[in-house]
């Protein structure tokens, strides 16, 4: 099984869609040609549906992307003030600390769930590539069609 582009569901590896985002787009599709008398093709409505996916994806990967920046200077602040405590004021040699705070912020990074935050920014990341990338293809093949069918008539 696949994911569905359009609603994130499982879908079949052949089709674009899963079986329930092409049922949306029959009822939309015979909606539309009662009411207003036109005919919805499926790729433009398939390509319009995946443009609105990547723009809420790309939103939640702008928020993830603050979250970890905001989470990663936590760690690098709560690592140095626990290590600073612990020294209780004396000054030590740079070679020491500075790979004491490495460890340190490794080892909170770890409990405080910095390798899930990781992921789930990687994870947004490739989604919205790959599902920037299928509607690209699918916006080149409209535009070779509409100018196929310019040329026919």
């Amino acid at each position: 099984m696949k994911i569905c582009p359009v609603c994130g569901g499982q879908k079949w590896p052949k089709v674009l869609v899963c079986k329930s985002c092409f049922t949306e787009y029959e009822e939309q599709a015979a909606h539309t040609l009662a009411q207003a008398g036109k005919f919805v093709s499926f790729t433009p409505w398939a390509a319009d549906k995946i443009e609105e996916r990547v723009n809420i994806l790309s939103r939640q990967l702008v928020a993830k992307r603050e979250k970890h920046e905001v989470f990663s200077k936590a760690v690098k602040n709560k690592a140095f003030e626990e290590l600073k405590k612990s020294l209780n004021g004396k000054r030590i040699s740079e070679s020491i600390f500075i790979p004491a705070l490495r460890k340190k912020k490794d080892e909170i990074w770890e409990k405080d769930g910095g390798h899930r935050l990781f992921a789930e920014l990687k994870t947004l990341e490739t989604s919205v590539g790959e599902h920037d990338a299928l509607l690209k293809e699918l916006r080149g093949k409209l535009k070779k069609f509409d100018s196929e069918i310019s040329v026919v008539a």
